[in-house]
């Protein structure tokens, strides 16, 4: 999926090549201590306060991943932000 949710379509190997190539151009890999880096609300959508970097979004993968990391389900934690934003 694309940044905006929506399904990513192109309309060859050489534009999905393009695009792919691209992101990698624009990409940026940083290290943090985990120390910096807490979880904030991005939102409706929980994000992470990254150093001085701002409050970054998660995709569906990274909320999975970052669920791993600290052994919970992610459903759980989903549903918790749900029940927490309905004030209950």
């Amino acid at each position: 999926m694309g940044p905006n949710g929506n399904v990513e379509r192109f309309e060859s190997i050489q534009s999905l090549h393009s695009h792919c190539k691209q992101m990698k151009e624009n990409s940026d890999l940083s290290w943090h201590l985990p120390t910096e880096i807490t979880p904030s609300p991005f939102g409706s959508e929980l994000g992470l306060q990254i150093g001085g970097n701002g409050i970054h979004s998660l995709t569906d993968w990274s909320f999975g991943q970052l669920c791993s990391i600290a052994d919970v389900k992610k459903d759980t934690v989903r549903l918790r932000l749900f029940w927490r934003e309905l004030n209950f």
